[in-house]
């Protein structure tokens, strides 16, 4: 299955979806699916996700010889990163809440030393709204946020490290029902919070210091309705990066 990219001016996009009719939409359970490689085109990269028996990610391998590993213990998950060396570039601590989402994190450099805080908050449906940074001496040097509006991400925000003026502001529209099968959930990171529900057809970005940019996607997928690429291209339709996808 191929979705098609339409360029619409944004006026109409405000008023108008992408609609299908329910019946067009996935036919497997989204939840049992598992990303097993993303291939990024634009580094040549290719990244091997493995899972726990929970289905939770343990790892992340790269070709360039990079790896993340993930450890669980109580409330609390060890994001331990390395470099083809394998000497530690860091390690995040995030600690998870009753709901299984991560409330706060610690970032640690190579050397075990603090480099700073991340203070996370959600919705009741278990989507991330916000994001503060702190640096070692707790103070505060980023703000971001995320508003949903049913079941999909329809804008995000990132301001200056005092959190008030915003640098930059980005509204996202999603095929409708095209679902995902490449979130947060598809890669055993739930602790992250829920995923949009759909497929993000574009967005626009706007920043009064670094100028707007826009960007459109295309999606290919399998007889089972998984998504085995992305395609994202600018507002002159010239190709900016491709990533494929395999499942297990």
């Amino acid at each position: 299955m191929r979705a098609t990219l339409f360029i619409i001016p944004v006026s109409l996009l405000l008023v108008f979806g992408c609609k299908k009719k329910e019946d067009n939409g996935p036919t497997l359970d989204l939840r049992t699916v598992k990303v097993r490689t993303i291939t990024h085109s634009l580094t040549g990269i290719t990244d091997t996700y493995a899972y726990n028996a929970d289905g939770r990610i343990v790892s992340i391998n790269s070709s360039n010889g990079n790896s993340i590993t993930y450890a669980y213990q109580g409330d609390s998950i060890s994001v331990l990163k390395r470099d083809a060396t394998n000497a530690t570039l860091g390690t995040d601590i995030l600690l998870i809440d009753s709901m299984g989402f991560v409330k706060n994190a610690v970032r640690l450099d190579g050397s075990g030393n603090v480099l700073g805080f991340d203070e996370y908050s959600f919705n009741g449906n278990g989507e991330k709204t916000m994001l503060l940074t702190r640096n070692a001496n707790l103070q505060q040097n980023g703000k971001y946020e995320w508003i949903w509006s049913n079941g999909n991400m329809i804008q995000s925000i990132v301001y200056d490290s005092a959190g008030i003026q915003k640098v930059y502001d980005t509204y996202y529209w999603f095929y409708d029902p095209a679902g995902t099968s490449i979130g947060n959930i598809n890669t055993g990171q739930s602790f992250w919070g829920a995923d949009s529900k759909y497929l993000i057809r574009r967005y626009i970005q706007y920043s009064d210091q670094n100028g707007n940019s826009y960007r459109l996607f295309e999606y290919e997928s399998d007889s089972e309705m998984r998504i085995t690429s992305m395609s994202i291209y600018n507002q002159n339709q010239t190709l900016q990066n491709k990533d494929t996808y395999t499942y297990y």
